[in-house]
């Protein structure tokens, strides 16, 4: 998708489940690897634009974001 374009509201509702879906698989991945920043801040993205809630946790270094 280029800047600009204009898209359906039926695919924007893809385009933003989409998003968040791989920033959260990204945060999972991110976890395992100890980059625990990112995941709290990954996680915060999908809850800002989802306007939903969102649990993400690595209980190893304490990380939750609700």
């Amino acid at each position: 998708m280029l800047i600009g374009d204009t898209i359906s509201e039926k695919h924007k509702e893809k385009h933003d489940e989409l998003r968040a879906s791989c920033l959260l698989n990204l945060s999972a991945c991110q976890g395992k690897l100890g980059q625990y920043e990112f995941v709290a801040t990954n996680c915060t993205k999908v809850r800002e634009e989802t306007m939903c809630t969102v649990l993400c946790g690595c209980s190893n270094q304490n990380i939750f974001i609700t």
